[in-house]
């Protein structure tokens, strides 16, 4: 059980990275070219589904291990975050949308930190690095 969530929290930073280089650098090289293959009212709303999905999994395995709602709450509030972001205009758009990615991706974090000490192990400094059982 472990194992599987320790892949779903990298899975869940490896998605929060491809979020913030798709927020902060895409639009630097390419503007609205990202618009003729799949516009923004349609990719945001689509993306937040494996995001909550991903979450859901690795919190509920995490939660099931440490008992801690840390995780729950802060990823929460980051896909709270992420929601609130589609009904905004570009600034605050992206505004919101970044600091979701940071909470989320700080929960995953946590969530990967608080598994590996409650499942008496030491983990790798590496995000993701499997626990010693």
């Amino acid at each position: 059980m472990i194992k599987l969530n320790i892949q779903s929290d990298t899975l869940g930073l490896i998605c929060s990275g491809i979020c913030f280089v798709h927020c902060l650098i895409l639009p630097l090289f390419f503007g609205a070219l990202s618009d003729y293959y799949l516009p923004d009212d349609l990719f945001h709303p689509l993306i937040l589904i494996p995001a909550f999905s991903i979450a859901f999994v690795s919190f509920k395995k995490g939660y099931q291990i440490h008992k801690y709602h840390a995780s729950y709450i802060i990823g929460g509030i980051g896909l709270s975050c992420m929601c609130l972001a589609i009904s905004q205009d570009e600034f605050y758009e992206t505004l919101f949308t970044l600091v979701g990615i940071f909470l989320l991706g700080s929960a995953h974090v946590l969530n990967h930190r608080l598994c590996c000490r409650f499942h008496s192990c030491s983990h790798q400094k590496i995000i993701g690095a499997p626990c010693d059982e």
